[in-house]
């Protein structure tokens, strides 16, 4: 993730159109923020349209707005999100489901900056940079017929691929404190997120996380409401839906010295935090990591 970021960096300063791709609930909407915020758009407005939704000419009024009067039950105007993130961000999610017409009005804007609301003749104009998400390949979907191509070259040029969070498992102990601080005051911690005892980070980062991130974000909110303002989670907090994490936590692998090594390089030395990231006691850290005694010249 830190060189997917790097990127996100660089495509966020250089004001260009970006697609990403990854499975459903890697992550995508939290990067194209990330590129938002990063970029000199991040006084503006950050925008999100579902592009997979907009199936009908009244869906996509979401997107373009409408006119008054230009379709039943249009009792007053409405700008779209175009015109309201004007000089910011507009984030495409599910683009590849998109229709073609809507394909085709998005390849105008993005090549002449211009649209026109549903209901109107005139043309608007509008400065906006396009973040899309796909969770399946443009590519084949050019071929089946159901994408343009001329729109895939378009938001190809600048592409960000988000790992499944099973590819990237070192992130999960970060991401678990980063999703406790979220849930920590909707679920009563009042003083602050809980500390997950190392047993169940070991659970959590064996398995498998068919639905990534979001499922991950869900499981610590369900762990947090089970454990009733407790501030740690241990295994015993881990019921319902979360008991298969009881048996993965149980057992403690032995972790080789490169593991333990690049931990501590991670924790900035701190032992204790070193210990944490790879499920194990700070004795183990010590342990391994204590230095033989000088012998005899």
């Amino acid at each position: 993730m830190r060189e997917v970021l790097e990127h996100a960096d660089l495509f966020a300063k250089a004001d260009v159109t970006v697609l990403i791709e990854g499975a459903t609930g890697t992550g995508k909407a939290y990067v194209a923020h990330y590129i938002h915020l990063m970029s000199r758009r991040c006084a503006g407005e950050f925008r999100y349209a579902n592009a997979g939704a907009m199936d009908d000419p009244l869906a996509s009024s979401d997107l373009f707005g409408h006119a008054r009067g230009s379709f039943t039950g249009a009792s007053q105007h409405r700008a779209g999100c175009l015109a309201s993130a004007n000089g910011g961000t507009v984030f495409l999610d599910e683009i590849g489901k998109a229709s073609k017409a809507v394909q085709a009005k998005l390849l105008h804007v993005i090549e002449h900056g211009e649209f026109c609301a549903l209901g109107e003749d005139r043309p608007r104009f509008v400065d906006v940079r396009f973040v899309a998400a796909a969770s399946e390949g443009l590519a084949r979907l050019v071929a089946e017929g159901l994408f343009l191509d001329d729109l895939r070259q378009r938001l190809c040029g600048f592409r960000l691929v988000v790992p499944e969070l099973r590819n990237r498992r070192e992130d999960i102990p970060e991401l678990i404190d980063q999703f406790a601080w979220v849930h920590a005051a909707r679920y009563g911690y009042e003083d602050g997120p809980p500390v997950f005892d190392a047993p169940v980070v070991r659970a959590i980062m064996k398995a498998t996380w068919p639905g990534n991130m979001r499922q991950l974000s869900d499981s610590v909110a369900l762990a947090m409401m089970f454990a009733r303002g407790a501030s740690r989670i241990t295994l015993a907090h881990c019921r319902g839906d979360l008991a298969y994490l009881v048996d993965l936590g149980r057992k403690k692998p032995r972790q080789d010295d490169a593991v333990l090594a690049e931990a501590l390089d991670r924790a900035g030395g701190n032992k204790t935090e070193a210990a944490r990231l790879v499920g194990v006691c700070r004795s183990t850290i010590q342990r391994r990591t204590r230095r033989p005694k000088n012998g005899p010249a």
